[in-house]
């Protein structure tokens, strides 16, 4: 009988160990995706490394389609929406894509590979949409509800950028986040860009974007 017990009480630690390293694990997770469309050259890979660079600085934990792999590529909607269409705290989310206000795509050649703003559920904590235009309305920012919120932001382009000025500013940015504000490490990284890199932060500006506790 005691044999049984002190079995019963191993079992019961084990399974609430499991649940608070699994509660951690998701509490700072966060998933990378890169457009098949910017395969052709090496800024979009360069660019999505230094965002991963930046993720882990900032504490999160990358999950990864494979070791060493930190992000993944794909020109499937579907493959993003499993991720992105979720319901309460979904943490943190990068994609190197197409798009434009309100939208942005992994095919862009497919219109039913494009991800639309009311398609989005969930409340993020930390987004970077890497897309011409992203962040030229507040629509996506509001989709992934981190607007009017603490210590919650989506950045992204009001523009359009090149792939070249996009891996540029990832270069400098991966550099000052964390050692400052999400704002004032996008325009400090900005500010050495040659290339026209038209950033924006909608959220906590003054937030530094690590994971939560």
């Amino acid at each position: 009988m005691r044999k049984k017990v002190i079995s019963s009480i191993f079992i019961f630690l084990l399974v609430l160990c499991s649940l608070h390293i699994s509660s951690f694990a998701g509490v700072d997770q966060v998933k990378l995706f890169l457009s098949t469309d910017f395969t052709s050259t090496s800024f979009g890979s360069q660019a999505t490394n230094y965002a991963a660079d930046t993720f882990e600085k900032l504490g999160y934990d990358i999950q990864r389609p494979s070791i060493p792999l930190r992000y993944f590529v794909t020109n499937s909607k579907s493959v993003v929406m499993d991720y992105i269409r979720g319901t309460g705290d979904n943490y943190a989310f990068f994609v190197f894509a197409h798009g434009n206000a309100g939208r942005f795509t992994m095919n862009v050649n497919d219109i039913n590979q494009y991800i639309f703003s009311d398609e989005i559920t969930g409340a993020w904590h930390l987004v970077f949409i890497n897309s011409c235009n992203s962040m030229a309305n507040t629509s996506l920012a509001e989709a992934f509800r981190t607007v009017g919120y603490s210590n919650r932001a989506s950045l992204g382009w009001f523009d359009i950028v090149t792939d070249g000025g996009s891996a540029e500013w990832w270069g400098y940015f991966k550099n000052y986040a964390g050692t400052m504000s999400l704002r004032d490490a996008c325009l400090e990284a900005a500010s050495h860009c040659q290339h026209s890199t038209p950033i924006r932060i909608l959220g906590d500006t003054s937030w530094y974007g690590f994971a939560w506790d």
